[in-house]
């Protein structure tokens, strides 16, 4: 029984339920060659809801626009081009994105980006295991880190920083 399948390299979907007994989002893994994984657990489209989306490249937006790499077409309080996941310093960082009103001024998401309840706004945010993000009002998912990002040594925010500021001095 094939229980998920790769849509466009990006997300993974469940196609056949297993029996319910087998069936929580703690057995769902992530694959060796992913990044990251989104777990939807919240939605305005019931079918989203227990949806996996692995991130397999270092760029990958979220929005309510099918040209997303993951797409929430039916969530309406989700901006068109609402975040984007970027992998930096062997992290994965969310951000909102911000685009161009029709009078040409910049505009934020109207209804946020939130990791475990804490607007992030356009600075990145660095996920961590099992950080809940919510994009507008309703939409929630799981973030699980993939075995790229944990096969090297923890990180803290200090080698960040100092890895950032050697950056800019070279």
């Amino acid at each position: 029984l094939e229980w998920a399948r790769q849509v466009g390299g990006v997300g993974v979907e469940p196609t056949a339920a297993p029996p319910a007994s087998d069936r929580t989002m703690d057995s769902w893994e992530v694959s060796p060659d992913a990044l990251g994984m989104f777990v939807v657990t919240g939605s305005d489209d019931a079918s989203m809801i227990h949806h996996r989306f692995e991130i397999t490249k270092s760029l990958t937006t979220l929005g309510r626009s099918a040209d997303n790499d993951i797409p929430f077409p039916k969530d309406s309080p989700v901006s068109r081009h609402h975040a984007q996941v970027e992998e930096r310093n062997a992290g994965l960082w969310i951000s909102e994105i911000e685009s161009i009103d029709s009078s040409g001024k910049p505009k934020r998401p109207t209804y946020g980006t939130f990791v475990n309840e804490t607007p992030i706004g356009l600075e990145p945010f660095l996920l961590g295991s099992g950080d809940e993000i919510r994009l507008g009002k309703r939409v929630r998912m799981r973030f699980e880190p993939g075995q790229k990002l944990m096969s090297g040594e923890a990180k803290t925010m200090d080698d960040f920083e100092q890895a950032d500021s050697n950056a800019t001095q070279e």
